[in-house]
């Protein structure tokens, strides 16, 4: 039996957002599919209540939510 990935998604506030969401249903804030510096895709593995990474993996830039 296949898993199927969903791509992970977060808007500016780091909020968990669907691959098909422009803006954040939860603050209307725009919602990011990658790194908006080097397009890198997001994890496809998130750990429930806990903020996303505030540093991309691959390039290393501070993510829109960072701290």
């Amino acid at each position: 039996m296949a898993i199927d990935k969903l791509a992970i998604s977060y808007c500016r506030q780091g909020h968990l957002c669907t691959p098909s969401d422009r803006f954040c249903t939860k603050c209307g804030e725009i919602v990011y599919h990658a790194c908006p510096n080097c397009g890198h895709s997001y994890p496809d593995v998130i750990v429930v209540g806990k903020k996303p990474d505030s540093f991309c993996s691959n390039c290393g830039e501070k993510q829109p939510w960072g701290d």
